[in-house]
């Protein structure tokens, strides 16, 4: 999403695919267990109301115009989804 500069084709990306990278940016800003090769150990997300708002902000900033991209709106409201 990041690479994309035509915002139509950015506005189309499903919110799916918006959501699983939000959650890798955000992994990648909080501190979490060491890695753990046990399949069994889940992977850190959001998990308390100020993460989860910081999930939902992160979202927001990876729009280029949250008024006309109805994935990222979609996105924000689906977040829920993602923990």
């Amino acid at each position: 999403l990041d690479e994309m500069d035509d915002t139509k084709d950015h506005s189309h990306v499903p919110f799916v695919i918006v959501l699983l990278q939000a959650l890798d940016k955000w992994r990648g800003t909080v501190v979490s267990a060491p890695f753990n090769p046990d399949p069994a150990v889940r992977p850190r997300y959001p998990e308390t109301f100020q993460e989860k708002e910081d999930f939902r902000k992160l979202v927001k900033g990876m729009s280029k115009n949250l008024n006309n991209e109805i994935n990222f709106e979609e996105a924000i409201r689906e977040a829920h989804l993602t923990w």
